[in-house]
């Protein structure tokens, strides 16, 4: 079963391709040491960003707002997504930081038009309909 694998069976290296994968389907992050390991993986293999995404959600959940931004900000600096630019996108508008949210909330909607996170948020913050 899936949801039984322990994070270290989750791991996968294919040296022909240079190429180290994490599986975290239905990974359910709940404690301080699943966090850890998790920053673990990230470590060892700091392109694969569904580890940033994964842990910033997470993050979140725990209201750790500050700390999720920034995982949230690594992920984009590795591979653009509109998801995860509306995800910090939310993060920056909880956090006060109304400029930066609508900023992340136009890229989201530049990379896919059609996220409604992204365009429920951003008129939100315009006060746009």
């Amino acid at each position: 079963r899936l949801l039984a694998l322990p994070l270290d069976r989750r791991l996968a290296y294919a040296a022909d391709q240079n190429i180290f994968f994490i599986n975290f389907e239905r990974l359910s992050i709940r404690t301080r040491q699943d966090i850890d390991d998790v920053r673990a993986a990230i470590a060892a293999s700091p392109s694969f960003t569904p580890a940033y995404n994964n842990l910033a959600d997470t993050l979140v959940k725990q209201g750790k707002l500050e700390e999720a931004e920034g995982y949230y900000r690594a992920s984009l600096e590795e591979r653009p997504s509109a998801s995860v630019h509306t995800e910090l996108g939310v993060v920056l508008r909880k956090l006060g930081k109304t400029d930066e949210a609508a900023a992340e909330l136009r890229k989201a909607l530049a990379l896919d038009a059609t996220q409604q996170k992204a365009k429920r948020n951003l008129a939100a913050l315009t006060g746009a309909k």
